[in-house]
């Protein structure tokens, strides 16, 4: 018996249905009342260091309710392969039925075929529609981050919209998801992006393909017609030597394929738009042979 019960955790990787086969009901029970299983779920246990685990929690749900589809940051973990940094479990079901535990939201709510992908042998809401679902929530941040993987188009993104007509939040949505036309890659690019259309610029396409010195490399922002292009830099992400020693060569090699490169932080396009808005300004200016202010902060 105590070798069946094991050999069902091991096979379950610490999560097993406790009804699933009645011979093991006994043996379940004793190591309940001895504390080295805890039930997780109406008739689901799992071994107690495991319990606060969040891939167990996902299994936990799978047994407890497996016709479930997870949805929200649930399914962006589940599709990046990046556990959340909240243990928490979002599962749409079929039926009203409440959330047994604090750690396990679950929502009455029926996602269409169409509109889920098998990731591990379980049920997520696609891309399109998990981003879509966290707009009003993450500002657009999961449609960036998922725009940038090339998992989703905006098409795609209009396409989920409709399959939320009375989600609440759906407002918020429908303008968050209407600001990702041009197809950001990150917050910052979408706030570029807005404060370039509130400015009256046109003429810009975003991420940009362009070969220089044999490798393809993409523009956040081009100005193709003027051979300017704009770029959003991170902080993170340009700390690291071989990073910083690839985005040189990337700079370079760009402006001597004919590119005239305009660097913006994050914080500067959040706190500082009307100098970026001179520079780009003053930049297109110069590059179609108008003049170029010498002082963009003066001109700002």
């Amino acid at each position: 018996m105590k070798s069946s019960l094991k050999d069902a955790l091991l096979a379950g990787h610490g999560v097993i249905s406790s009804s699933a086969d009645r011979h093991l009901k006994s043996a379940v029970s004793r190591r309940v009342q001895s504390g080295s299983l805890v039930r997780m779920l109406p008739g689901v246990v799992a071994r107690r260091e495991l319990a606060t685990d969040w891939v167990t929690r996902l299994r936990a749900v799978s047994l407890w309710r497996p016709e479930g589809v997870f949805w929200g940051q649930t399914a962006v973990a589940l599709h990046t392969g990046l556990v959340p940094s909240e243990p928490v479990v979002q599962v749409a079901l079929t039926v009203k039925s409440g959330s047994p535990v604090p750690w396990c939201v679950a929502q009455r709510r029926e996602i269409p075929s169409a509109w889920r992908s098998d990731v591990g042998g379980v049920s997520v809401t696609v891309p399109a529609l998990t981003a879509v679902d966290l707009a009003d929530r993450d500002g657009g941040a999961t449609i960036d981050d998922f725009l940038r993987r090339r998992w989703v188009r905006y098409a795609d993104l209009v396409e989920a919209l409709g399959t939320l007509p009375h989600r609440r939040g759906q407002q918020l949505r429908r303008q968050v998801v209407f600001a990702s036309r041009d197809e950001p890659w990150s917050p910052p690019e979408r706030e570029l992006h807005s404060l370039l259309r509130s400015a009256g610029i046109g003429g810009w396409r975003t991420n940009v393909a362009t070969r220089a010195a044999g490798r393809l490399f993409y523009l956040d922002i081009a100005f193709t017609r003027h051979g300017v292009g704009l770029e959003v830099d991170g902080y993170s992400i340009h700390s690291a030597r071989d990073v910083i020693e690839r985005d040189r060569f990337r700079h370079n090699e760009l402006s001597l394929a004919g590119w005239h490169l305009l660097r913006f932080t994050p914080r500067q396009i959040a706190h500082d738009p009307e100098w970026v808005l001179a520079c780009v300004r003053g930049s297109l200016a110069w590059k179609s042979g108008t003049g170029r202010p010498l002082n963009a902060r003066h001109a700002a």
